[in-house]
């Protein structure tokens, strides 16, 4: 039989749709999610792969990216992602309170070799209703310290969830932890999972996308005065200064711009992507709001979008610098082309007038050179006819050469006059 051959990239690609597992969570749970963010992928790997060897688990292989296990007290999952890592922990147990975590049932030794940063944390109790209180409205005093919750039913109402977004008091992380109560009206193991899923990935979205935010404060006043400054080099053009003074200007705000571009691009490209995802995984949530509670999707509107235009707006503001900066210096490079232009054709100018006076003392040069000639020429006809006289024939040497002189001055001039036009003709055919 014969094989038929495949591309050699189709089993990664096929397999591809089944590189992100979903993760079921059984009710009652608790659940921790950690998203690192500030190491190589090479570093997240081998803390993963240590951890693994922690628990008594081979190391994987290096194509994996997402990676999850059940073991008999916990499920553990870890994944990689271009920009970060997320490590999440389930623990099938009841719990009432946020004492203790699911991150507790990893050996504590491990910690020590956490690569990179904690950017988000987020523990979660999925609840039995009975195990939940009757009035949600207790729900803050007794889980976030009274702060006002946001909270929405998801999944077509199978599931409720509430937090304040805010961090609290964790022993095992630095400025804490969100909290997140999912109470379980008949939601299944891998909708409560994929619930909880979508949750941890947009916070871990949210405060990637606001790592540019600070950026982008920084960088307002500078897009400001850069703003400013191009608009008074556009007046001095307009205005006619020193082209030479304009274009030092211009180079210093294209040097600031290109500066602010290349510092920012990458974390303002990765912000719109972050928050698009973000916008995807809200509404995967399929929220139905409910009296007394603000929706997430609303929440995020409200207190996010601010932020996440902003830096929208700086990285636009540069884009439509840019091309302000372009067409500035198109317009620079015109009036100095002109300025260029006028001072070539002062120049021709004045070479003309030179031509000319060197004209003028050529035909002076020539006429003198004829007096001269002239002059030898009729003195050596002179000379001439006074040996013919002293020879015996009957001339007047004086007279002969006075009559002599007017054709003599004529023939001079024809024939400098003919070498001249012969000259003329020879350039103008070259």
């Amino acid at each position: 039989m014969t094989i038929l051959i495949s591309h050699p990239q189709r089993a990664a690609l096929h397999d591809e749709v089944h590189q992100r597992p979903g993760m079921p969570v059984l009710t009652p749970a608790r659940v921790s999610s950690l998203t690192l963010y500030g190491a190589a992928m090479t570093q997240y790997r081998d803390f993963f792969n240590a951890l693994l060897q922690s628990i008594g688990q081979p190391p994987v292989a290096l194509a994996i990216s997402h990676w999850q296990h059940s073991f008999a007290d916990f499920e553990l999952r870890w994944s990689l992602h271009n920009e970060f890592a997320r490590l999440t922990v389930v623990q099938n147990v009841v719990a009432s309170d946020f004492a203790g975590t699911a991150l507790q049932s990893l050996p504590a030794a491990i910690w020590a070799k956490l690569p990179g940063h904690v950017i988000s944390a987020v523990h979660a109790l999925v609840l039995h209703p009975k195990h939940a209180p009757e009035q949600l409205t207790t729900v803050a005093q007794r889980w976030f310290s009274g702060n006002t919750l946001v909270g929405a039913k998801v999944a077509h109402g199978k599931l409720i969830v509430l937090s304040d977004l805010k961090r609290h008091h964790d022993e095992q992380i630095e400025n804490g932890a969100t909290r997140l109560i999912v109470i379980n009206f008949g939601a299944g193991k891998h909708l409560t999972g994929r619930v909880l899923h979508d949750f941890f990935e947009m916070e871990s979205y949210r405060l990637m996308g606001l790592l540019s935010f600070p950026l982008a404060k920084q960088l307002l006043p500078i897009v400001t005065a850069m703003e400013t400054q191009l608009q008074a080099i556009t007046k001095a053009i307009a205005d006619g200064e020193e082209p030479e003074l304009t274009q030092t200007q211009l180079n210093q705000v294209a040097e600031q711009l290109e500066d602010a571009i290349a510092s920012s691009h990458f974390r303002f490209s990765a912000t719109r992507a972050y928050a698009a995802m973000m916008e995807r995984r809200l509404k995967n949530l399929h929220e139905d709001s409910f009296e007394g509670f603000a929706s997430f999707s609303e929440f995020m509107e409200r207190r996010i979008s601010p932020a996440f235009a902003t830096v929208e707006s700086v990285r636009t503001r540069l884009q439509e610098l840019s091309g302000h900066l372009q067409r500035t210096s198109e317009l620079l490079r015109t009036r100095i082309e002109m300025k260029l232009l006028k001072q070539n054709q002062a120049l021709l100018t004045a070479l003309n007038q030179r031509a000319a006076v060197q004209l003028r003392l050529q035909q002076t040069v020539e006429g003198l050179s004829v007096a001269v000639i002239g002059y030898y020429a009729v003195s050596l006809l002179h000379y001439v006819l006074d040996g013919v006289a002293h020879s015996g024939i009957a001339i007047d040497p004086t007279v002969a050469t006075a009559v002599a002189v007017p054709f003599i001055l004529a023939g001079l001039m024809w024939r400098l006059h003919t070498l001249r036009k012969h000259f003329v003709d020879d350039v103008s055919t070259t």
